[in-house]
């Protein structure tokens, strides 16, 4: 079972497993085997899906990784070599994604269906440091009911468009997180009317105690979002979610249930997200905020991610299949 092996065993291990008559299952984490640079986005064109159809020397033309010529030479040579010699897609028994958009798109770019196959990550905090009451209750005196936004700073992240909705809305935002574009959007905070606050990297008891105080968490990605784990964690947290309708993310978020859904790159839909959500009562939010914790902690669960990948393998051996449940059985102690 394979997870990004691109980024330093490389995929050159696929060919002798297969050679060896060894089933492989490999999970898709990102667009990298469809797109050079990964993400199908670049902050100078946006959503982009000009190497569709093995044309990866576009990664070299549009300077997509931004990094040195030699750099984009490379990853473009790479892509192509990968694509057009179709080992990879020959020696994969199963493509695994974790969103049903993600499946789709590399259905769309050429990838066999019968491969592919959707199962959702599990959701399981690895940090469940408690948080501090007084901490929270600090916070909401400070900012009131604020927007949060936690994760990296860089340009797919749209966070420059929530800065904008904020000072529209008049709603106070918090933004967790470091990154390439922190300077620039701070620079933006202090000319714009919105009252935002920017607290650098957190994690542990800090962050969830900026989580647990805030109204909503809010993540406008302007790029094919997959399924990322923030959404979930604020979920898990009661925290209703505004998000955009682009990648993965309308999967996680059902609009006027667990949190609302903006277009992507609009300030416009993404401020009436907002309004929406300032109108709520306390007790509305609060519906809202269970739901979501619903959605996380009983879609998003280890014992389905177990079955359903068990059934993958089942798929392609049925020997591995039962030796693997029943070594589960027997550490779980279970006949």
């Amino acid at each position: 079972h394979a997870h990004g092996v691109y980024h330093h065993l490389t995929n050159a291990i696929l060919k002798p497993a297969r050679e060896r008559g060894v089933p492989i299952v490999y999970t898709l984490h990102d667009y990298k085997l469809i797109c050079p640079a990964y993400h199908f986005y670049t902050e100078k064109l946006g959503v982009c899906e000009r190497c569709a159809g093995g044309r990866q020397w576009n990664c070299l033309t549009h300077r997509c990784t931004h990094g040195s010529l030699a750099m984009d030479a490379l990853y473009a040579l790479d892509g192509l070599v990968q694509w057009h010699g179709g080992a990879l897609r020959e020696a994969v028994d199963r493509f695994v994604g974790p969103c049903r958009f993600i499946v789709d798109k590399f259905r769309e770019h050429g990838f066999p269906q019968e491969k592919l196959r959707f199962i959702p990550n599990f959701f399981e905090s690895a940090d469940d440091a408690p948080v501090d009451p007084a901490e929270c209750a600090a916070l909401k005196a400070e900012f009131g009911r604020y927007i949060l936004f936690f994760g990296r700073l860089s340009a797919e992240k749209g966070v420059d468009l929530l800065i904008e909705a904020a000072a529209e809305t008049g709603l106070p935002l918090v933004v967790v997180g470091d990154g390439p574009k922190r300077a620039e959007l701070e620079a933006q905070a202090r000319r714009s009317a919105a009252r935002v606050h920017f607290t650098g990297h957190l994690k542990g008891a800090r962050l969830w105690a900026h989580v647990e105080a805030a109204t909503a968490m809010a993540l406008p990605s302007v790029w094919y979002e997959i399924a990322p784990k923030s959404i979930l964690e604020a979920q898990a947290r009661g925290k209703p979610v505004i998000a955009t309708t682009i990648g993965g993310l309308p999967e996680m978020v059902e609009d006027g249930v667990t949190g609302f859904l903006a277009a992507p790159s609009d300030r416009a839909s993404l401020a009436d997200c907002l309004r929406r959500l300032a109108a709520m009562d306390e007790t509305s939010l609060a519906r809202m905020g269970e739901a979501a914790r619903a959605q996380a902690l009983t879609t998003f669960t280890r014992e389905r991610y177990y079955r359903e990948m068990v059934g993958v393998y089942a798929e392609i051996s049925p020997r591995i299949a039962q030796g693997i449940a029943q070594g589960i059985a027997q550490e779980l102690g279970q006949p």
